[in-house]
């Protein structure tokens, strides 16, 4: 059966992992690198004939922000435009609780990244802010 390995960006236990690919097929294994595995052993005997590994996947981590420093990302007059707008704007209410009850928020989540177009086209960012609030959130 013929294979393709991607060394994965990730280690667990002092073990790093490989994840592995079945021709033709969507079928994935994740091989820890323990040698008395006999996936694990069947990769380095895959090695050892010559082959070499997929570059590893880039995996990007972006801050969490949690509790007031959610709210320190925007400045205090936007806060008060959005909190107010809340008051009698339904989809600004709906943006505004999400955002306040959320554990964390971090610019991996698509609903940040559409939450701070949508404060934008509200005009509760401007463009230069938007891009800012995207810088530090990406930095």
């Amino acid at each position: 059966m013929k294979y393709t390995y991607t060394i994965l960006p990730c280690t667990f236990n002092g073990l790093t992992y490989i994840k592995r690919v079945e021709a033709g097929s969507q079928i994935e294994t994740v091989i820890p690198s323990d040698p008395t595995n006999k996936d694990y052993i069947e990769y380095i005997a895959w090695l050892s004939a010559g082959n070499t590994p997929e570059p590893a996947e880039v995996q990007v981590t972006y801050t969490r922000y949690t509790g007031k420093a959610k709210f320190d990302l925007f400045t205090p007059e936007e806060q008060r435009a959005i909190a107010g707008a809340a008051m009698t704007d339904v989809e600004v209410k709906l943006f505004y609780d999400r955002f306040t009850i959320a554990d964390y928020i971090t610019y991996g989540d698509p609903e940040m990244v559409r939450g701070l177009e949508f404060m934008e086209q509200r005009g509760f960012l401007t463009p230069e802010r938007h891009t800012a609030v995207i810088a530090e959130m990406t930095r």
